[in-house]
């Protein structure tokens, strides 16, 4: 029996247009960082933080929620204005 396909990662190109800055990086890599700030943001807003085992995997999911804009932003400059390709 055949597996099913799994979907592709793609490659998203980004531009800057103040700056000219022009970079690349994973889909998947931004999903999973976005993925982990919001996890982080569901576990303090459920309560979950005064749990003395709660917290053991905090130190993980917090600075992912600080950098969940960094896919949206030149790494040069730090202007959000920017244009995305994906393919």
């Amino acid at each position: 029996m055949a597996k099913p396909s799994e979907p592709k990662d793609l490659r998203v190109r980004c531009t800057c247009k103040s700056c000219g800055n022009r970079w690349s990086y994973m889909q998947s890599d931004e999903v999973k960082l976005k993925q982990k700030a919001s996890m982080g943001n569901l576990i303090c807003d459920d309560g979950i933080c005064g749990n003395p085992y709660g917290n053991m995997f905090l130190h993980e999911l917090i600075p992912a929620s600080d950098r969940k804009h960094e896919y949206d932003k030149c790494p040069k400059c730090m202007s959000m204005n920017i244009t995305k390709e994906v393919g």
